[in-house]
């Protein structure tokens, strides 16, 4: 393990930075991987306040001046969606790393260039969400690639909660190029397709179900479709579905399920590092690393095995394994590629529920590593 450290800026220090990101990078143990040169807002104030809340070396307004600093190896864009790619585009033009919240672009073009740039560049590109990060995720591809639940027959993945006003402005969340594919969907898309693979063509159903919301009594009228149901296929009769909607209230249901013909797999997504249960298999059994549950038959997790740092949330996790890639030559697990092939189903989904075609993919996880320079 390297004994240097990774000198970050990152840019964007709005709700999703300040609750998943900035508690994290202040850690003592972070620092000692990430340090944080600068955070970058166009609001002053919001800049002024994360310098304060990661320890940041310095605060910035303009994001030109990151890119000038000959200092920042690498940039975190924690920026909404549609100002990824002019964002990205430059940093990878200045020479710098980068690592972009989800969804890493609008489009399979935009997110094609960044991969070509990053490889020409000689920079490493990486995308959230890193769901293939999950150590559990992990251990259910190895029980799937071992062939412990048979032929995979059928997946289900779930991206959905009740919506925002309830926490913060919703802002453009409800606006087109918000909606909850992209903020909650993406992740049991990333999931899904980590554990079996490309998906070979989608169909939707795509709707707005509550067409106006409020906010401190402000009415919102919703422009975004807010309730999405895919239908995927992974070829040798695999189907899938994920649902992504703002219309969950509650769930008691596991964020991930895998069906094999001889057995199954539950597991958690984004919440499983405080999950009680983060895994559970169904199966003849023994199965790897876990312990039978008596009163279920299932296998779960050991609760005597030490579990990950729950403090180390699913998104920051990400850019851990960024600096952990640059510093000690780790193979990246998310990657432009994987962003890219997740992107072309959103799009291809949404396009499907307009039309009622069902449509073939293009683009496939990506095999080969993108070259990087440390």
């Amino acid at each position: 393990m390297s004994d240097r450290k990774l000198r970050l800026g990152v840019v964007g220090c709005g709700y999703v930075a300040r609750l998943d990101y900035f508690p994290v990078l202040a850690r003592e143990d972070v620092k000692q991987r990430i340090e944080t040169v600068a955070v970058c807002d166009v609001s002053e104030q919001l800049a002024k306040e994360a310098q304060e809340l990661t320890g940041a070396g310095r605060f910035e307004t303009d994001y030109q001046r990151l890119l000038d600093d000959p200092t920042i190896e690498a940039l975190a864009l924690l920026t909404p969606i549609p100002i990824h790619y002019d964002q990205a585009v430059k940093a990878i033009e200045a020479g710098k790393h980068v690592y972009v919240q989800k969804t890493m672009t609008e489009s399979v073009d935009e997110a094609t260039d960044l991969i070509e740039r990053a490889r020409k560049a000689k920079v490493l590109l990486t995308a959230a969400p890193g769901m293939m990060i999950n150590p559990y995720l992990q251990q259910a591809k190895r029980i799937i690639d071992a062939g412990t639940i048979g032929k995979v027959c059928y997946v289900r993945g779930r991206g959905a909660h009740a919506g925002y006003e309830r926490n913060t402005n919703p802002g453009w969340r409800y606006k087109q190029g918000g909606g909850p594919v992209k903020n909650t969907g993406v992740y049991p898309l990333h999931c899904l397709t980590g554990l079996i693979g490309p998906v070979q063509k989608v169909s939707a159903f795509s709707g707005i179900a509550v067409p106006v919301r409020y906010y401190q009594g402000e009415a919102i009228q919703v422009e975004a479709d807010d309730n999405t149901v895919f239908n995927m296929d992974f070829g040798e009769a695999c189907f899938g579905q994920v649902d992504s909607s703002y219309q969950i209230v509650k769930s008691e249901t596991p964020q991930l399920e895998i069906y094999g013909t001889k057995g199954a797999i539950s597991a958690q997504g984004w919440s499983w590092a405080r999950h009680p249960r983060p895994i559970a298999v169904w199966a003849e059994g023994p199965v790897e690393d876990l312990v039978k549950d008596e009163k279920s038959g299932w296998w779960v997790a050991d609760p005597n095995r030490e579990k990950p740092d729950p403090g180390i949330n699913h998104t920051m996790m990400d850019l851990v394994h960024f600096a952990d890639c640059l510093l000690d030559g780790a193979q990246p697990l998310n990657t432009g590629e994987h962003a890219r092939h997740v992107i072309e189903i959103i799009n291809k989904g949404y396009e499907s529920a307009r039309t009622g075609r069902t449509l073939a993919i293009e683009t496939s996880l990506g095999s080969i590593p993108i070259p990087v320079t440390a």
